[in-house]
C-alpha cells in the first residue's frame, strides 16, 4: 500500500479496551508532501502546510499491539526521532515491535531514541538515513541508547541487546536523481548496504515477499529484484 499526503497516516481513536494485534508491513508512507492546515486570512494569506505524521492517537486510547516490519517511511521534516515515533504511545500491556524497516528523512537525522524493554518495546534491524545529515557513523548516531540503562535491560529480552543491528547508511535506492523531494522509486539497487541486513522474522508473520527476498532478509518494503511499485 501507498499512504500519502496524510496529516496522520495511522492514527487510533476510542476510548474502550483492545486486544488486536496489527500487522503492518510492506508499505510506503511517502508524507513528503504534506497537507494543507489551516485556513489562509488577510493577516496570514499564505496557506499553512504541515509536514504530516506516521502515526498519532486521538485523546490518548490504549494502542493496539502493533508489528511494524519491512516498510519504507519517507518524511520531508516534522519528526522529533530518527524512528518517526513509531516507539511512542507505548503501554507495557501492548507489546510494539519495529523490525527492518527504512527510515528517510530528507532534511535531516533527528536523533535516535531507542526502544524501552520496560514497556514491552522492540526495534532492531532498521535502516536511518538523511542525504542532508553529517551523522553518518553508526557508533556516533547509537552512542547514547547503547550507554543506556535502557539498552543493558534490553540484553535480558535479547542477548546482543535491542537495535544491535540497526544501522545508518545510504539505502542506495533506484533514484535517477540526488533530488529526494521528487524521486520515488524505493527499490534497493545491487550493493545497497540493506541487502542481507535485516533480522529474520517470526514465521506467523504474514509477509508475501517472504519466499522471493533470498538469504536474509532485505530492509524495507521493496526487496532486491522487486517489480516496479505502481499504484
Amino acid at each position: 500500500n501507498l499512504f500519502s499526503r496524510c496529516l496522520t497516516s495511522l492514527a487510533f481513536g476510542g476510548f474502550w479496551d483492545t486486544k488486536d494485534t496489527i500487522h503492518i508491513y510492506r508499505n510506503l508512507f511517502d508524507v513528503r508532501g504534506g497537507v494543507l492546515y489551516g485556513r489562509p486570512s488577510v493577516k496570514s494569506p499564505i496557506k499553512k502546510h504541515s509536514p504530516g505524521r506516521i502515526m498519532a492517537d486521538h485523546g490518548g486510547p490504549p494502542w493496539s499491539a502493533m508489528n511494524i516490519y519491512h516498510n519504507t517511511f519517507v518524511m520531508t521534516g516534522g519528526s522529533r526521532s530518527a524512528g518517526m515515533n513509531l516507539l511512542k504511545a507505548r503501554k507495557g500491556s501492548y507489546p510494539r515491535r519495529t523490525f527492518n524497516n527504512i527510515f528517510l528523512h530528507t532534511e535531516r537525522l533527528p536523533r535516535y531514541l531507542g526502544p524501552d524493554p520496560t514497556l514491552n518495546v522492540h526495534g532492531d534491524g532498521n535502516l536511518f538515513f538523511s542525504p542532508a545529515s553529517t551523522k553518518a557513523a553508526n557508533d556516533s548516531f547509537f552512542k547514547r541508547y547503547r550507554s543506556s540503562a535502557a539498552f543493558e535491560a534490553s540484553k535480558k529480552v535479547q542477548p546482543d541487546g535491542f537495535s544491535t543491528h540497526s544501522l545508518v547508511a545510504d539505502p542506495r535506492m533506484m533514484m535517477t536523481s540526488p533530488n529526494w523531494k521528487i524521486e520515488c522509486d524505493f527499490r534497493l539497487r545491487p550493493g545497497s548496504p540493506a541487502i542481507n541486513a535485516g533480522i529474520p522474522i517470526p514465521e506467523d508473520w504474514p509477509d508475501p515477499l517472504r519466499k522471493t527476498d533470498t538469504g536474509k532478509p532485505d530492509i524495507g518494503a521493496f526487496p532486491l529484484h522487486s517489480k516496479p511499485f505502481i499504484v
